[in-house]
């Protein structure tokens, strides 16, 4: 017992971390885009404009390696269970281990807000569960994201 608060008090000591696993993280994107906080930038000559008070849902959501112009898109593996739909996301060797990762939540088509992800993040999971209503359209509806 005396050496386990021995080991505890020197990670302290050197600010590290004494437990193995690192903690979950979950994201939450917000669940709309108002096409008011649009702005679209026209050329010369043209004037641009989004409909207004049109509400872009969100549609999915998924992991991105690299600056965000560049859109490094990640497949991700798909794992089917009974109600829900898995799409889990490694962020790990090669070429991730250096680039930036992000956790970006699509609105339509071409509308995302993304999130930072903290550099030691491994992998990202988004979970879409079956819709109740069997007419839905899509029938998923994403209901999680967590990132480790």
């Amino acid at each position: 017992m005396h050496l386990n608060l021995l080991y505890v008090v020197a990670c302290v000591a050197v600010g590290m971390s004494c437990g193995s696993a690192k903690a979950e993280q979950r994201i939450v994107c917000p669940p709309a885009v108002m096409s008011d906080q649009i702005k679209v930038q026209a050329p010369p000559g043209w004037a641009g404009a989004y409909l207004p008070d049109i509400k872009l849902k969100l549609d999915s959501a998924g992991a991105r390696l690299g600056p965000l112009e560049q859109e490094g898109v990640l497949k991700g593996d798909v794992i089917q269970k009974s109600d829900t739909v898995e799409h889990k996301f490694s962020l790990t060797g090669g070429v991730a281990d250096q680039l930036e990762k992000w956790m970006v939540c699509t609105y339509g088509d071409n509308v995302y807000l993304a999130q930072k992800l903290p550099s030691a993040t491994k992998e990202c999971t988004v979970t879409y569960r079956r819709e109740t209503d069997s007419k839905a359209n899509p029938p998923y509806a994403m209901s999680a994201i967590s990132c480790k």
